[in-house]
């Protein structure tokens, strides 16, 4: 805690460059706690960033990292096969859909009591009424 505690009453700090040889003087500069954290942190994500894409580029990274974030062709096979069930279940799911809007209508068509306790509206029915009446006019002519 100790430690914690210095840390916190730091304000600023001195930076001493002394060069090797001694003909010239040392440089001193002085730095804030702010700027030393902002340093730090500014260096730690570029170097992470730089070596995140260097293990990626050198293929180094499918073995280091602990997951790689490629698809290979079994992953991808995998995901075209969902993908294609997938699909294929919307597509009898609306077929399913669309069978049961009609069993309600047909219902509704053959006892007009059903009307209300299906909840069908009447004018969507009269419609329906009106363009059935017009096929079967038409398939006659």
């Amino acid at each position: 805690m100790s430690i914690l505690k210095y840390i916190k009453n730091l304000k600023s700090f001195s930076v001493i460059i002394v060069p090797d040889n001694t003909s010239s003087g040392a440089k001193s500069k002085k730095i804030t706690l702010s700027k030393i954290l902002l340093l730090v942190v500014t260096y730690s994500i570029l170097i992470s960033i730089l070596g995140f894409y260097l293990l990626n580029i050198s293929g180094a990274g499918d073995y280091i990292l602990p997951n790689s974030y490629t698809r290979d062709s079994k992953n991808n096979l995998q995901i075209e096969q969902l993908n294609e069930k997938i699909l294929f279940l919307a597509n009898e799911l609306q077929v399913l859909k669309s069978t049961n809007q009609k069993l309600k209508y047909a219902l509704a068509l053959g006892d007009s009591s059903l009307i209300d306790s299906l909840k069908i509206d009447a004018d969507t029915l009269k419609n329906i009424i009106k363009l059935r009446m017009k096929e079967i006019f038409l398939e006659f002519f």
